[in-house]
């Protein structure tokens, strides 16, 4: 009995390591190459928030803030205390713009007085009313939020918040109303793209995303529909890089 025993706990712990050992893989294979975020790291207009592992990124206005994304803390901590370095609480949030509308990037959303703002196609993935339809969402399902888009808007529009111009630009493919915003010299596109350790542009990580085909398509186009002066490019999980390196994107 007693090694039948300890065969099992053998066994068992066999099956924790392999099971360790295939996450650190994983994790490894689809993170290890990308550039770390930088806390506090001033990117064109805003100032990146590290929500775990996860970027938000605070925008000033006239008289309060705005949010890209909201994290992926429920209680906001990290929100909370970037936010006081810069001087401000959450009731100066005056608004959050999304680029797209998974759990990593809306938790904190419930602990503003804010209008949100996204692809009126992002709307029922917000609310949680439909599954995403990548390899992660079809294992999670849906899981209804209570968020609801205040905004729901177009490809293309603008709208201007206590004197900050905001730009929402469709680029499907990571989920279906995955945006990319633009605020003056800098774009915003979440998790429909990363940044490598050397700088360059790769697409968005399929198992995460819908359509990985129409994700290429679109940030292979996109920087011909971006004003002039835009020179960065910020991402929801790495560090920013440049336009240039957007332009050099070949769907990879």
């Amino acid at each position: 009995v007693l090694f039948r025993s300890l065969g099992g706990l053998a066994l068992l712990a066999i099956g924790s390591l392999a099971v360790v050992g295939t996450a650190i893989y994983l994790y490894s294979s689809i993170f290890g190459s990308h550039a770390p975020l930088e806390d506090g790291l001033i990117v064109g207009p805003s100032t990146l928030i590290v929500d775990g592992f996860t970027a938000m990124y605070s925008v000033p206005t006239d008289s309060g803030v705005l949010l890209i994304d909201a994290g992926m803390d429920a209680e906001g901590k990290a929100l909370q205390a970037a936010l006081a370095t810069q001087g401000f609480t959450l009731d100066d949030v005056l608004a959050v713009f999304l680029t797209h509308g998974h759990g990593d990037h809306i938790a904190a959303i419930p602990l503003l007085n804010a209008p949100i703002y996204a692809l009126s196609a992002e709307s029922d993935l917000v609310a949680g009313t439909v599954a995403s339809d990548s390899l992660v969402g079809g294992m999670v399902g849906a899981a209804p939020t209570g968020i609801e888009v205040t905004f729901p808007v177009e490809d293309g529009t603008k709208v201007t918040v206590d004197g900050v111009e905001v730009q929402l630009l469709a680029i499907p493919g990571h989920t279906p109303g995955s945006a990319a915003i633009v605020i003056t010299d800098t774009v915003f596109i979440g998790d429909s793209g990363n940044a490598h350790k050397d700088g360059s542009v790769h697409g968005a990580t399929g198992i995460f995303s819908e359509d990985l085909d129409l994700n290429h398509a679109q940030l292979t186009g996109l920087t011909a529909r971006l004003p002039p002066e835009v020179s960065t490019v910020a991402f929801g999980h790495t560090a920013p890089t440049t336009v240039d390196a957007l332009g050099a994107f070949r769907g990879d």
